[in-house]
């Protein structure tokens, strides 16, 4: 009798926890997946004390969005392929295509970060300056 509880009591408590989130199967396969992250670099600056300098290329599956963040740091993002809607702070949503190239502000707010096709992938070469050790991003909550 207690060994068919445990699984039973797991599993409840699995259907509440999604209930609570508003997490469905459906809902999950209905969203374009996350940006895809590959690390190519990370340098220490002997010039400059605690800063090191980040890169990464950020693959983009069509439709792909990247949730709303921060960046403790200085960011310097290249279009290497594709299209890149980006919208900092309150500011316009600007397009970028390839070959083109644009700069974040410390902190400030990346509210919109997405792949705006639906066949094509877009991929960016981003370029940080950060303190040693912190995050390349924190999540914005509302």
């Amino acid at each position: 009798m207690r060994l068919i509880r445990l699984p039973l009591i797991a599993a409840c408590v699995l259907v509440c926890a999604a209930k609570v989130f508003g997490f469905s199967v459906a809902r999950a396969q209905d969203r374009p997946a996350f940006p895809r992250v590959e690390r190519i670099l990370t340098q220490q600056l002997d010039d400059i004390e605690n800063r090191e300098v980040r890169m990464e290329v950020v693959s983009f599956a069509p439709g792909a969005e990247a949730p709303q963040h921060r960046h403790p740091g200085h960011v310097f993002v290249y279009v290497l392929e594709g299209e890149i809607v980006s919208q900092l702070d309150d500011g316009p949503a600007d397009t970028f295509k390839a070959g083109d190239s644009f700069y974040e502000p410390t902190n400030g707010l990346h509210a919109v970060t997405k792949n705006p096709s639906a066949t094509e992938t877009a991929k960016i070469l981003v370029t940080m300056i950060m303190e040693e050790g912190k995050p390349s991003l924190t999540l914005h909550t509302h």
